[in-house]
């Protein structure tokens, strides 16, 4: 089957257009969805846009980083993306806004041992 440009141009319109797309963020889940629900500031830490970002930037496979439990995991985090970096991604701008939202003074080496 030959589609002409304009053909294809039309066809994937009609698709895109008309395809239903339904997206779950399971971490956008109310509480009442029980282990599908995450609460918590370690598992705020442990966001997937915030791991990506650290194996990107920090020196450490990804295989020494899933042998962590997830309190060092988090720690990890906050070290390396908030403690020795500036915070400037999105996805650490939504933590320090959490923070500042519930009074929490970020400034203070949280998660120190």
């Amino acid at each position: 089957m030959n589609m002409s440009n304009q053909e294809l141009s039309d066809t994937l319109d009609d698709v895109i257009n008309n395809t239903k797309i339904f997206d779950i963020h399971t971490h956008l889940f109310p509480s009442a969805f029980k282990s599908h629900s995450l609460s918590g500031f370690v598992n705020l830490l442990n966001y997937h846009y915030l791991i990506a970002e650290l194996l990107t930037n920090a020196n450490i496979s990804a295989k020494k980083f899933y042998s962590l439990d997830d309190v060092n995991k988090a720690k990890l985090i906050w070290e390396e993306l908030f403690q020795n970096r500036t915070p400037i991604s999105e996805a650490c701008k939504g933590v320090l806004t959490v923070l500042q939202k519930l009074d929490i003074n970020y400034n203070n080496k949280l998660l120190k041992n």
